[in-house]
């Protein structure tokens, strides 16, 4: 009888190879995405918080002579941002100290509850406080969210 040498693989071994590499591919995949989303909204938290904080501390410390704050713009999915600025309202400011961030695409405002005008917090110069007292949510692809608040004393917190 004559020996036959197998070399290479059967098919029933390639599929199941296929299978179990697309199934690592594609939990990776989920993964991978899921990781970069949150970085995001990590990211915008952070930078919203540092906007207030920046502009309370403009006012505070009355740089160029005049009060801070910042305006936040909802797209809607077609590009939301917000903006450091100089003056005692949005419409009024000094555009000249314009500083815009661009919210990334994986990040919404899902909610935007101020006093006042409703889409930008103030701060008073030397005192720091506002009248713009409220809160802001924001949310990533994953209903991750967080939410940043801000008192009359011009605390900002975030959770």
């Amino acid at each position: 009888m004559k020996k036959l040498n197998k070399k290479g693989f059967t098919i029933l071994e390639l599929v199941l190879a296929i299978a179990v590499l697309t199934i690592v591919v594609s939990t990776s995949f989920i993964t991978l995405a899921n990781f970069f989303s949150s970085t995001a909204l990590d990211t915008t938290n952070s930078n919203i918080v540092h906007f207030l904080r920046k502009a309370k501390a403009n006012s505070v410390y009355r740089l160029n002579d005049g009060s801070w704050g910042v305006y936040f713009y909802d797209g809607g999915g077609n590009g939301s941002s917000m903006t450091l600025f100089k003056g005692s309202t949005y419409s009024s400011r000094d555009q000249i100290f314009d500083d815009e961030y661009e919210i990334p695409g994986a990040v919404t405002f899902q909610n935007i509850s101020l006093a006042g005008v409703g889409t930008e917090v103030v701060f008073e110069m030397i005192t720091g406080e506002t009248s713009n007292t409220g809160s802001i949510q924001i949310q990533d692809e994953n209903s991750n969210s967080y939410s940043i608040t801000v008192n009359s004393l011009g605390n900002i917190e975030s959770s």
